[in-house]
C-alpha cells in the first residue's frame, strides 16, 4: 500500500521509515501518548518519569480483521510483542515516525455489532531516525 503522511503507518524493525505502509484499517481511537508516572519534588517542580507509550484500539471488526491488522505490526495470536517503526499523530498535533515495541493483549470481545476492544500498546516510543 502507498504510504500516506496524514495516515497511522507500521514497518517491521527499528528505524525503518522507508518501508512503513499504511494500516489498514486504520485505529478508530489513539490515546493521548503518556509517561509511566509523574515525580512530584519538594521545590514543586514536577517531571515526567518513565517510558512514553500509547494505545491504538480498533472497534466492530470479524477475527480474519484482527489477525490482519495483528500480521501488519509481526504479531500474532501466538507472537505478543514485535519491534516496530511507526507513524502516529503526536499528541494531536502532527505525525511523526517513532521506534516502539508492540504489544498485544487480548481484550477484544463479541458484542451486536462485532468484535470490539481490540487493542494494541505501542511501548517505549522514541524517535527513529
Amino acid at each position: 500500500m502507498a504510504y500516506t503522511s496524514s495516515l497511522y503507518a507500521v514497518a517491521a524493525g527499528y528505524n525503518n521509515a522507508a518501508s512503513l505502509a499504511t494500516l489498514t484499517p486504520q485505529p478508530r481511537l489513539a490515546r493521548p501518548l503518556a509517561a509511566a508516572e509523574l515525580n512530584y519534588y519538594g521545590t514543586g517542580a514536577a517531571q515526567f518519569n518513565g517510558q512514553i507509550s500509547t494505545t491504538l484500539e480498533w472497534t466492530a471488526f470479524d477475527p480474519a480483521e484482527r489477525n490482519s491488522i495483528l500480521s501488519q505490526f509481526g504479531l500474532s495470536l501466538t507472537v505478543a510483542s514485535a519491534e516496530v517503526t511507526v507513524r502516529i499523530n503526536w499528541n494531536r498535533a502532527a505525525f511523526a515516525n517513532y521506534n516502539a515495541v508492540a504489544v498485544y493483549s487480548p481484550s477484544e470481545r463479541p458484542t451486536q455489532i462485532g468484535w470490539q476492544g481490540f487493542t494494541i500498546d505501542l511501548l517505549g516510543l522514541e524517535a527513529a531516525s
